[in-house]
């Protein structure tokens, strides 16, 4: 008999390399980084008067709504020193001021933002972000035995502009940086005196920059 006939062989398939897009519909980030103010505060008031520059905290998460595009919140603390014109105050010897207290100052912002993603299944992630919420920043003294407000203002993160570049280092795991710029209008605000509302019809700046770890990028 003759021998059998096994064809000639076949080509083993294409090789596919492993996707290293989000394997998760969540994303989450842990961001460090600096908060500069510009602008005005109030009509005829710079914000560098009342808050200097702040190391900025930020959290954020979400749900994607397809690979490029995702729906999530946001939370940005900032810690830093007053102003040069509150500063002083802080500094001057009663009955025109503190007498040298301890002042500090935080910024708060939250709020809701919409991320898009340009490139979920590569290893280098461009995405930028568009957000709005609520702002509060004041300035803080233990000159009385306890923490109170020197000062306070809160009011409207009109619009929230951020952009980045994430490096995923596996699926889970990517390290960026990231930079920004928010839009803010104080309507209200409250000292020793009481609270004042605002006219609303200054918007000064916070522009923020630094490193940012993101879970499942």
């Amino acid at each position: 008999y003759p021998p059998p006939y096994y064809g000639r062989p076949r080509p083993p398939p294409p090789y596919v390399a492993q996707s290293t897009g989000p394997i998760s519909p969540l994303w989450g980030s842990f961001s460090l980084g600096g908060m500069f103010f510009g602008g005005d505060i109030q009509k005829d008031v710079g914000v560098s008067r009342i808050f200097g520059p702040q190391m900025d905290i930020g959290l954020e998460g979400g749900l994607r709504l397809n690979p490029h595009l995702g729906l999530g919140l946001y939370l940005d603390i900032g810690v830093g020193g007053p102003g040069s014109e509150v500063n002083a105050y802080c500094n001057a010897a009663p009955p025109n001021g503190l007498g040298g207290a301890d002042c500090s100052a935080e910024t708060v912002k939250f709020g809701v933002l919409l991320r898009h993603t340009f490139a979920p299944y590569s290893h280098v992630t461009p995405w930028m972000a568009v957000g709005t919420g609520y702002a509060w920043s004041h300035v803080s003294t233990d000159a009385f035995g306890g923490n109170s407000d020197v000062i306070s203002f809160s009011g409207w993160e009109i619009a929230r502009l951020m952009a980045g570049v994430d490096v995923r280092t596996s699926q889970v795991l990517g390290v960026g940086f990231y930079a920004g710029v928010g839009f803010t209008r104080y309507t209200h605000s409250e000292n020793a005196a009481g609270t004042i509302p605002l006219d609303g019809s200054t918007v000064h700046t916070m522009v923020e920059a630094g490193i940012r770890l993101t879970l499942f990028p």
